[in-house]
């Protein structure tokens, strides 16, 4: 099986939209991936990535599947705050102080247990990275895969489809890609590339227990003609 995780076009944050060139860019990736068949075509419920999805999609002749649990808003409710020295919120791997603390070898030390450091005992890291396990753990379980996130591995307990996509947003790649790669997030947040406009990751699943394998990462070459 192979996995297309897929950020949206340029938005409106405001109106959950795309602009004329947000959409441009949906039109571009749609381009790009038109003649590659997905059995089973997932997106965000926020518009911006069903948006996206849909430039696509009705190439395909296909009605994607709406997903609450890849909102953007709900990975931001717990891996979000506001960071007091730039004045304003962001995402916990770009604070100030939280993305210094990520490296801290006390910190990487503790594994996928990172959020149990004392330094985050103010936040809702662990409620959000939890939550996420629960949601991705789900979600290949829909796909045919048992994740045995002791052994890093997923095992094959169903039909599995060929290839699958999702399209959704920057921040939940960030968590979903750290997920169901099972690399602790406060390792793969700051030293995985942020997802940009309509990039695309690409992900293998070989067998019938698979270690995922990353084929391609943060592919925007679409943009760049």
């Amino acid at each position: 099986m192979e996995l297309y995780i897929v950020r949206h076009g340029e938005p409106n944050y405001e109106l959950d939209c795309l602009t004329e060139l947000g959409k441009q860019q949906a039109e571009l990736l749609a381009d790009k991936l038109e003649n590659i068949h997905f059995d089973k075509v997932y997106c965000s419920t926020h518009g911006r990535a069903y948006e996206t999805c849909t430039a696509s999609a009705r190439r395909w002749g296909v009605e994607p599947i709406q997903c609450d649990w890849a909102r953007e808003d709900l990975g931001a409710k717990y891996l979000g705050l506001v960071d007091e020295e730039k004045g304003r919120w962001t995402w916990s791997f770009w604070h100030s102080r939280y993305k210094v603390l990520f490296r801290d070898p006390e910190v990487v030390a503790l594994g996928r247990y990172w959020y149990k450091h004392p330094y985050f005992k103010d936040t809702k890291f662990q409620e959000g990275i939890e939550l996420m396990q629960k949601d991705t753990d789900a979600f290949f379980l829909e796909l045919g895969y048992k994740h045995d996130r002791d052994k890093g591995e997923y095992i094959k307990v169903g039909p599995t489809p060929e290839r699958v996509i999702i399209f959704a947003h920057g921040g939940f790649g960030v968590s979903f890609f750290s997920s169901l790669m099972d690399i602790p997030y406060n390792v793969s947040s700051i030293r995985f590339q942020h997802l940009e406009l309509t990039s695309y990751i690409r992900i293998k699943f070989d067998g019938d227990v698979a270690v995922p394998i990353v084929i391609e990462y943060n592919n925007f070459e679409h943009l760049k003609n």
